[in-house]
Order: C-alpha cells, then sequence, then structure tokens
C-alpha cells in the first residue's frame, strides 16, 4: 500500500500540468479544442481558480480567472493550477465542473438538463443524467489521452518547456 501512495504522489504533478494545458489550450484554441477521438468543444475557465506551489496557494475568484492579472503573475511566479471551474459547450450543450488536479476529480458538475422535463419518467432522467456524464467523461479522457501523448513526446521538453521556462 505505501508503494502505491509513494507512486501516487511522485506523479501528482501530472495532474496540474494537465490543467495548466488545459488552460493553455483554452486560450488559444478556445471555441474549437479538437481531442483525439471525441466530438470538438469550446472549453474556458470560469470563475474560480487556485493556483499553489507547495503550500502557497493563490485563489482567483473573477469572471475569467484565466485572464486575470493575479492569475499570469501566480504562474511566473510557479504556481500551478491546483483547481479550476470549467465551462464546456459541444454539440448545443453546455456543462460546468470543477477539475481539481491532484486527484483528477470533478466537483460541482452541472449539466445540460434543459433537454429533461418535469413530466419524464425518474428513469428516463437518471438515464439521461449518466449519458452527459458519459459523454463529460469522455471528452475529458480524450485531451488526457492528448496531452499524456505531449507530455511524454519529445516535443514537450523541445517546444512546450520553453514557453514556460
Amino acid at each position: 500500500m505505501t508503494e502505491l501512495l509513494d507512486r501516487i504522489e511522485k506523479f501528482r504533478f501530472l495532474g496540474r500540468e494537465y490543467l495548466l494545458w488545459i488552460w493553455t489550450e483554452s486560450e488559444l484554441f478556445e471555441t474549437d479544442l479538437r481531442p483525439t477521438g471525441a466530438d470538438p468543444c469550446a472549453m474556458w475557465f470560469e470563475t474560480r481558480m487556485t493556483l499553489a506551489f507547495d503550500d502557497d496557494e493563490t485563489l482567483v475568484k473573477c469572471a475569467a480567472p484565466a485572464q486575470a492579472a493575479e492569475s499570469k503573475e501566480a504562474l511566473r511566479r510557479g504556481k500551478l493550477p491546483k483547481e479550476a471551474r470549467i465551462r464546456l459547450h459541444r454539440g448545443g450543450m453546455e456543462h460546468a465542473f470543477t477539475l481539481k488536479a491532484d486527484t483528477l476529480a470533478l466537483t460541482g458538475v452541472s449539466l445540460p438538463t434543459e433537454l429533461m422535463k418535469k413530466e419524464d419518467d425518474v428513469h428516463e432522467v437518471l438515464y439521461e443524467r449518466m449519458r452527459l456524464l458519459e459523454a463529460l467523461e469522455a471528452i475529458l479522457e480524450a485531451l488526457f489521452r492528448d496531452f499524456l501523448h505531449l507530455r511524454l513526446s519529445e516535443a514537450w521538453e523541445k517546444e512546450i518547456v520553453p514557453l514556460f521556462g
């Protein structure tokens, strides 16, 4: 068990780099993200983001925290995003969620439930919510695969690291 915990701790930085990569991609391609094997989508950070280095954290709360000067200054000081509220638009539907980088957990997920009606059967509503969560998960998994592909390639050290160095 200790080995597993040590291994998790050793690679915890990957979640924060993934969230930084999402931040970068969302700024560069806001309305045109094209994850491999998934539907195109638009993604942006909204309302709050926490950046951290060790125990030193910066919480940025505003309409567009990724564009706030405070966020960019925290990034310049070596902090990485620890969690962020994200909005994702795909196929006319919007999802909102908080992504916690250290565990890759989603919290506060808001689904596009406008398609469901109050008179719908409880089971139908449950199945629709499950389908919407699966669709969100598929996009995030595709983005994570794209991130890992880049992170493990030579291009990471040659092209990406110098951008933030």
